[in-house]
């Protein structure tokens, strides 16, 4: 399960917006968080990250967890998305991270 203290790096955050959404950030610090600028941001995530819950469903009921930080972030840097508490959590920490 994610804890309050999981966060993201402004290296991972940096590679997620270049690598992932393919957003040409050239230096994070002076990107003012605008509304053009998260409009951007929500619209390259919803084209590029799929909501997907196979591997909920693959496992038994009781056999059923929270993913950890380290899942989270993997189903996005590998681009496999997840569940609504998946990206919902990477979601909160980019925001977040970014003010």
């Amino acid at each position: 399960m994610a804890k309050v203290n999981d966060s993201l790096t402004k290296e991972e955050i940096e590679s997620f917006l270049n690598d992932i959404l393919g957003l040409d950030i050239k230096d994070l610090e002076s990107k003012k968080p605008d509304l053009v600028f998260l409009n951007q941001i929500i619209r390259r995530y919803n084209e590029t990250i799929p909501f997907n819950n196979m591997k909920l469903l693959s496992k038994e009921p009781s056999e059923r967890d929270l993913p950890n930080m380290d899942e989270i972030k993997l189903a996005h840097f590998t681009k496999t998305g997840g569940t609504c508490y998946v990206q919902n959590m990477f979601g909160y920490f980019l925001f977040k991270s970014l003010g």
